[in-house]
């Protein structure tokens, strides 16, 4: 072999080398509070997720200071927490989150009330001892969970007759979101599991 032949081959692997990546592990497309809790959204393909790796929020995630409500976006593919300030308080944070213990409002929404985005989430508050703020209703139909009395509580939603109709309007756990924004399941009763659409 000739010791020209063995410079191109040499040149040619240098080259290839330095074009790949700085980082060949995939990052998980979950976010930092377990798999399963927050959708997973696929990348686009020109998408650069960078190296953040695993379970940890990429470093393309910008950095928020204070006190406040914070939400795990999980649209653009790094799950950064951002402030959530349609949640200005730490009773709505806690109603919004469905992932530590909130009351789920959000249908299906990660949030926390922290110090600042990458601070530790507080723990929510304790609920009430006294008798339960929400009214029962039972019979199989639609609930909405009513946001108006700041309780989010879900009560029959008489406006959508039909598992169809339910479906049509929830806009929180997968339905086609003719509500602009509500939450609605077909249950056997209001503290009930929803039934899978």
């Amino acid at each position: 072999m000739s010791s020209i032949s063995l410079f191109s081959r040499a040149f040619v692997g240098f080259i290839a080398l330095s074009v790949a990546p700085a980082c060949f592990e995939a990052r998980g497309g979950g976010s930092e509070l377990g798999s399963g809790r927050a959708p997973i959204i696929e990348q686009e393909e020109d998408h650069d997720p960078g190296c953040g790796g695993g379970n940890e929020p990429s470093e393309a995630c910008a950095s928020f200071e204070g006190a406040g409500c914070y939400w795990m976006e999980n649209t653009s593919g790094d799950y950064c927490w951002v402030p959530a300030d349609w949640a200005p308080t730490v009773e709505d944070c806690f109603a919004m989150d469905s992932c530590d213990g909130g009351l789920g409002a959000s249908g299906g929404g990660c949030y926390k009330w922290a110090d600042g985005s990458g601070e530790d989430r507080y723990p929510w508050p304790e609920a009430p001892a006294q008798e339960p703020a929400c009214a029962s209703f039972e019979g199989t139909g639609c609930y909405w969970m009513d946001s108006t009395s700041g309780d989010y509580c879900w009560v029959p939603a008489d406006w959508a007759p039909t598992v169809e109709d339910c479906f049509a309007m929830d806009s929180c756990d997968g339905g086609l979101g003719a509500s602009d924004g509500g939450c609605y399941k077909w249950a056997d009763g209001s503290g009930e599991d929803r039934y899978p659409w």
